[in-house]
């Protein structure tokens, strides 16, 4: 099959994976030296209401936060949306360089829903590259606006998008002495907020979705105990992990949601690694030195296991076998390393990292080598966590306290190259983000 003419190539320079495409036209995005060459597109409004025009508003914006895309200005657009229900002038869209163009229309259609179609072009090969169409209720809509920049971006980029998905996150408020932390969620742009638990239950802190069950696990006081908690998410009921004795906490699925690796605290005021199998409920000792060993997080193939210890004196980061053996530490640079997580790719490991006096969110292959800083900050710059499709990053930063000793508390998202860093609107202050599996 002929491939698109106007291939973009991944450069090795920043040593990001290189991406093998997953359909049978190839796009692929320019990245050279930590800058993305951004990929021009052009959008007109989709025909029909307002409702039409939301749709595309929203893919829009949807693109335009992934840092790979570059809208097309719509007044330099020739033809007319209207013209574009018979058939695309391609001349017209190569005239303003569009590489590719995404057309659609919204109608009316029986019990008050309404039906969608879509279509994307390769304007180079004047041909049609994706199409889809869905009858919809106006409560789905901003889901089938996703949905449709999931499948632009996929055939476009060759892996999944990372649209149609959600972030649990810890919505933080009231006085700095009296702190409360909720269990919150909503759409990966901010929209459909929610909470999932009340203040007067305790706190919640580190919540972590279960890649292939509608879960989220976390960590919660209650009762002056602190315990890992687990939420189903379609009846909002929590449930208590296990019985353990001592708190247990920095709780993450494995890749295929059967195992739960999680902290224990020990007697001695140390902390050791455990992996629970989530179908016999049996626990299993990964570590045990004289040292807190945290934050553990598995490969995607389930085979290795990072996490942080200070048993060299530091607070460093360290690799293993998901059995607990050969034990060896990545990280020799900065202060201290911190809250380790893998790539669902399996290509790198995101931290935060503590060096000069700065926070630092940056990533490193998993034997330590070829480490990169994205982004930092003077206070509190944290908590690392991947989209499902391995190329975005989200985390919260913190500021200064002023002099009433209140801070400001943000979610934000950068892509893996170090650009194109985005705050993420939340109704309180927000900490601890979490990314969901995609929504199909």
């Amino acid at each position: 099959m002929r491939y698109f003419k106007y291939n973009l190539v991944f450069l090795l320079f920043i040593n990001l994976l290189i991406i093998q495409p997953t359909c049978a036209e190839e796009f692929e995005v320019h990245i050279t030296r930590g800058k993305i060459e951004a990929f021009p597109i052009a959008i007109p409004s989709m025909f029909g209401d307002q409702h039409a025009q939301e749709i595309t508003e929203i893919i829009k914006a949807d693109l335009h936060r992934s840092g790979i895309f570059r809208l097309l200005d719509p007044r330099a657009f020739i033809q007319t949306p209207e013209s574009l229900k018979t058939a695309p002038r391609f001349s017209d869209w190569r005239l303003i360089n569009a590489k590719a163009l995404v057309t659609g229309h919204v109608t009316p259609d029986v019990g008050g829903q309404y039906r969608i179609s879509y279509q994307l072009f390769d304007v180079y090969l004047d041909r049609e590259t994706d199409r889809f169409e869905k009858v919809f209720t106006l409560a789905e809509l901003r889901k089938v606006a996703h949905t449709i920049s999931d499948r632009i971006y996929e055939r476009i980029i060759g892996i999944s998008g990372f649209f149609n998905t959600r972030i649990a996150y810890v919505a933080e408020s009231g006085h700095p002495k009296n702190r409360q932390k909720r269990l919150a969620l909503m759409d990966q742009d901010g929209f459909n907020q929610e909470f999932l638990t009340k203040a007067e239950t305790g706190m919640v802190v580190s919540p972590r979705f279960c890649p292939t069950r509608p879960e989220i696990t976390y960590m919660a006081y209650r009762n002056n105990q602190a315990r890992i908690y687990v939420m189903d998410l379609k009846t909002r009921q929590e449930r208590p992990l296990g019985s353990f004795a001592n708190m247990t906490f920095a709780p993450r699925y494995s890749l295929d949601g059967n195992k739960l690796i999680m902290s224990y605290a020990e007697n001695n005021g140390d902390s050791d690694i455990y992996i629970m199998d989530l179908k016999t409920r049996q626990n299993k000792r990964l570590t045990a030195n004289a040292a807190i060993n945290t934050s553990p997080s598995l490969s995607p193939d389930g085979s290795k296991v990072v996490f942080n210890s200070d048993r060299g004196g530091s607070q460093q980061l360290y690799v293993m076998n998901a059995d607990g053996s050969d034990q060896k530490r990545i990280s020799f640079d900065g202060v201290k390393y911190a809250t380790p997580v893998w790539s669902p790719l399996g290509d790198l490991i995101a931290f935060t990292k503590v060096f000069n006096g700065q926070y630092h969110i940056g990533v490193m292959r998993p034997d330590g080598s070829n480490e990169r800083i994205l982004t930092k900050g003077d206070y509190m710059v944290e908590g690392p966590e991947w989209a499902p499709n391995g190329r975005l990053l989200t985390y919260y930063r913190q500021s200064r306290r002023d002099r009433q000793g209140k801070a400001q508390v943000n979610l934000y998202t950068i892509h893996v190259s170090g650009e194109h860093e985005q705050w993420l609107r939340t109704t309180t202050d927000a900490s601890d983000p979490s990314w969901s599996p995609l929504i199909r």
